[in-house]
């Protein structure tokens, strides 16, 4: 199953012309954590979207990071060809366990195991 996040550049007729719905956000469970994902124009961990999540993961800044705040998990997967703010060109991975940021070359950034 594919689920597409909307960002904010995604006008109503790029879902037109796709195969698949926009979503304005992902709310799932993923091994036992609520996870929230987003473009991140709207909600991040600056403007948090008080519902019933563990993580949010948004991009939009081009910023990658893993941080805690209030209670909650943020990630920001950075970006792999447009990353700010002198950041590295990153991904992130998601797995059972743990979150780990990742830079093009495959060199370990940050990581965090989830409790």
């Amino acid at each position: 199953k594919l689920m597409v996040g909307k960002g904010n550049c995604d006008a109503e007729v790029d879902e037109m012309i796709s195969e698949f719905k926009f979503e304005d956000h992902i709310l799932t469970n993923i091994n036992g954590k609520n996870i929230y994902f987003t473009h991140g124009h709207k909600y991040n961990i600056e403007n948090i979207p008080y519902e019933d999540f563990d993580i949010l993961i948004y991009g939009h800044i081009h910023q990658g990071f893993i941080q805690e705040k209030e209670g909650y998990l943020f990630a920001n997967p950075g970006s792999i060809s447009l990353p700010k703010g002198g950041t590295e060109h990153s991904y992130l991975i998601l797995e059972e366990n743990q979150i780990t940021l990742k830079d093009v070359d495959g060199r370990i950034l940050q990581e965090y195991k989830l409790k």
